[in-house]
């Protein structure tokens, strides 16, 4: 699937970031038709897109409905969806890549693994390279994974990583120096202490730990992938992870509040800033 331009780039909504800048959002914006999730789906997309406006890239994760009311007010030139799988599949994959900048090449894939309530979503990777202001290219990976505890959905969670590793190998690891973004829920992340103390709340036991942490390590072992840590949320699901990157921060804002009992959506938003130095590599920050 190509990536759709709009006929003009407006600049209205759009990030107009310094061209050795970017700013990436990461969103589950928890858009389930209910009642998988509540009853106010399309009035909760409809005020969350004026707050996808003004970034240089967004990756939406579980925008499975509503999109229109979701992009009503985006004004994004190009943007990437992953589809349904099959055409019986009740739902598409849920991700949404909005790009204020070109996307010179675009891959998509789904897992050809999905287990228990994920056989509904037709999950998998979309892969982007974007040339940013100034020449830039940077190669963004977003994906959503297998959730679940069981012994059949880590399993899936395994392959579907292989696969993952795979897939960016392929289409960036094999030309040197490419610089890389992998984004998005992946139900699975780092552990704050070696022993798994005090792990993540998204786990349902220790060993639901150590497994979804073992294959979290293998993804970056085989990939040669870095996290990106934003201090308190260390272990958290949502990630961001770079290679060829040295400058890159991320942060996290509060879940808005859709009236005084509910949030927007059920989880928070990350924004990953990415600097580039004037000489065409990555700056340290410590420089």
């Amino acid at each position: 699937m190509p990536p759709h331009p709009l006929p003009a780039p407006p600049t209205e909504g759009v990030a107009l970031s310094r061209s050795d800048t970017i700013s990436i959002l990461l969103w589950n914006v928890w858009l389930l038709p209910p009642p998988l999730s509540d009853t106010i789906v399309g009035s909760r997309a409809q005020r969350i897109s004026p707050l996808l406006t003004n970034h240089d890239i967004v990756i939406l994760n579980e925008a499975f409905t509503y999109k229109s009311h979701l992009l009503s007010q985006t004004h994004y030139p190009y943007q990437a969806v992953l589809k349904r799988k099959r055409v019986f599949d009740l739902l598409d994959s849920g991700i949404i890549l909005l790009s204020a900048h070109p996307i010179i090449k675009l891959e998509l894939e789904h897992f050809r693994t999905r287990r228990k309530w994920d056989r509904l979503a037709s999950k998998g990777i979309i892969f982007s390279r974007i040339k940013i202001a100034g020449g830039e290219e940077v190669d963004i990976y977003a994906t959503h994974m297998q959730a679940g505890h069981s012994d059949s959905e880590q399993s899936s969670r395994d392959q579907q990583t292989r696969q993952l590793c795979e897939f960016i190998r392929r289409n960036s690891l094999l030309e040197e120096n490419r610089r890389i973004v992998l984004v998005g829920d992946m139900n699975m992340g780092p552990a704050r202490n070696v022993d798994l103390g005090g792990y993540s709340v998204h786990y349902s036991s220790l060993l639901d730990a150590q497994r979804r942490v073992g294959t979290y390590e293998m993804l970056k072992r085989e990939t040669g992938l870095r996290d990106v840590v934003c201090p308190g949320w260390e272990q958290d699901i949502n990630r961001f992870l770079v290679k060829e990157i040295d400058s890159a921060v991320v942060e996290y804002l509060e879940k808005p509040r859709y009236d005084e009992r509910r949030t927007l959506s059920d989880s928070e938003r990350l924004i990953c800033h990415i600097k580039f130095p004037s000489n065409g590599r990555m700056q340290n920050p410590s420089q």
